[in-house]
């Protein structure tokens, strides 16, 4: 019989729900940045594959970028926003 090999802190059930909150995105002329996973920073469409460009939020405001919420996995660097 076979077990289940259990990685700490991770719930390996089939079907598991992932944990989602609200976290902070950024809509810039069409194109939504959304948080890092692990730093205070915004990344665009394609970061990690074709570039690796990140922002501050306050330069995307700068730009004219509109601040929004959105359902997102969970971001450790963005905890406090979550509600």
């Amino acid at each position: 019989m076979a077990t289940k090999k259990r990685t700490r802190g991770a719930d390996s059930r089939v079907g598991a729900m992932a944990e989602v909150g609200l976290y902070p995105a950024y809509i810039l002329r069409g194109i939504v940045y959304l948080p890092h996973y692990q730093d205070r920073l915004f990344v665009s469409p394609g970061y990690g594959l074709t570039h690796w460009n990140t922002y501050q939020g306050i330069e995307l405001k700068a730009l004219g970028a509109q601040m929004t919420k959105l359902s997102l996995f969970r971001r450790s660097s963005f905890e406090e926003y979550e509600q």
